[in-house]
């Protein structure tokens, strides 16, 4: 645009100088054709390259980026072909930027992509390939070209071929829905319904959470067909589920553990290992009252459980239930008497009760019992807590307030200004006299 703009100025300013008249502009000329060699000479001498600046170089590099970004171009118009189902647009622009840089994998991916797309399933797995020999390690799209390749291998009936590639590329983005989704496919495919559910709830939720409706829609289906057909075993899919409950929460993953896990308890609520794991999810979410409800329900299962005991030990100390607390920590102490950490719970326990000796005592106890065994991460968090116990400072105690009692208030006599009747008597220089009435009450001298 602005090379158009300048080639329009150029052309009018040209124009203008047709009204000066032919004989002036041959003495500009000449003019012109005077100056020409100093002009040349300075100009070049401006452009020279620096010292140790390798001119011819610059202009590769300029010419590359030039090159990167028409690439760039043809990619993303491409794509926009491609999402509008002008497919034979899509590829020609996609084979421009093949042939602008062969080298790089992009193209040829997304030119698969449509051929895949059109049902040339062929063309599409050898430009894949070659894609395949071009990318290097860490390349960023590398579970796209491994889950386009195992959807060829799906579409031609090589399900042991596709599962190995769609496994690989939820190796690398382990929320890949679709991957996951025709993973679940090639697994009922090969007779494995159990593990083909648990997949495909994976891809439900998956898509769930991207709000992809269509392929939503499309896994809720399947999962309906698995469960009328095969009459999948609710035991064993529970305990699947719960493995991969556990597996998500080692992750990092919370939300998709829970959800696996809730799962595996709506299919085996007699399962106790599930209570448990779905309460040690509630203490990281620090929702400790749930976390106290599903411990109670490991203990209900298995009473002689001294880690249910620890843990809901735990959980009444955060939310400040201390005598709860302790006895939780006591009835884990009589199921595991050597376990050095519940001692060093119920030390912590007592110190942030502020009971500074308690403390002291079970918190010297443990560290007798790590040191014993070797324990030397517990004896740091034990040192630790002796030195938090040792700043507490005590204050001595003050007796409590009894206030004082107040004195009995005397009677203020009446002040007579002037006598009233007679036999009055008082002082006149104290300030008062009495009355008659008073003198009534009071023995006469």
């Amino acid at each position: 645009m602005e090379l158009t703009a300048y080639s329009k100025r150029f052309a009018t300013e040209f124009d203008s100088t047709r009204h000066f008249g032919y004989n002036l502009n041959m003495i500009k000329f000449v003019k012109c054709l005077l100056f020409l060699p100093a002009v040349l000479t300075f100009t070049s001498l401006l452009f020279l390259p620096a010292k140790g600046q390798d001119f011819y170089s610059e202009v590769s590099s300029q010419e590359t980026l030039g090159s990167q970004i028409l690439y760039k171009q043809y990619i993303d118009n491409g794509t926009y072909y491609f999402h509008e189902s002008l497919y034979k647009e899509a590829k020609e622009l996609f084979w421009k930027a093949i042939n602008l840089s062969p080298e790089n994998p992009d193209a040829y991916i997304n030119l698969a992509i449509v051929h895949i797309k059109e049902g040339n399933i062929e063309t599409a797995q050898r430009l894949l390939q070659k894609a395949k020999t071009l990318h290097l390690d860490g390349y960023y799209q590398e579970e796209i070209l491994l889950y386009n390749l195992g959807v060829c291998f799906f579409e031609k009936k090589d399900y042991a071929e596709a599962e190995k590639y769609f496994s690989q590329s939820l190796a690398l983005h382990q929320d890949f829905g679709e991957a996951k989704y025709y993973l679940a496919l090639c697994l009922e495919k090969r007779g494995d319904h159990q593990k083909a559910f648990v997949y495909m709830f994976s891809a439900r939720n998956s898509f769930r959470s991207q709000e992809n409706v269509s392929y939503r829609k499309m896994a809720e289906d399947a999962l309906e067909r698995l469960k009328e057909i095969y009459k999948v075993n609710n035991i064993s899919l529970a305990r699947s589920f719960l493995r991969k409950g556990k597996k998500a929460a080692r992750q990092g993953d919370w939300d998709q553990a829970f959800i696996l896990l809730k799962e595996s308890e709506m299919l085996n609520p007699k399962d106790s290992r599930v209570y448990y794991e779905i309460a040690l999810l509630y203490i990281q979410k620090q929702s400790y009252h749930n976390a106290v409800e599903y411990f109670n329900k490991v203990i209900e299962a298995n009473p002689s459980s001294s880690q249910a005991y620890q843990q809901i030990g735990r959980a009444y100390r955060e939310i400040k239930y201390y005598p709860q607390a302790q006895e939780a920590f006591s009835k884990a102490c009589e199921f595991s008497p050597d376990d050095a950490s519940i001692c060093y719970e119920q030390g912590v326990t007592y110190l942030e009760e502020g009971k500074v000796n308690s403390a002291r005592k079970y918190l010297n106890k443990a560290k007798r019992m790590a040191l014993k065994e070797k324990d030397f991460s517990l004896v740091k968090k034990i040192d630790f807590a002796l030195k938090r116990g040792s700043k507490i400072k005590y204050k001595k105690p003050k007796p409590p307030y009894m206030p004082k009692r107040d004195e009995a208030v005397r009677p203020i006599r009446k002040f007579y200004p002037r006598q009233s009747s007679l036999n009055n008597r008082g002082s006149l220089s104290q300030g008062y006299y009495i009355t008659d009435v008073d003198l009534e009450t009071q023995p006469s001298k």
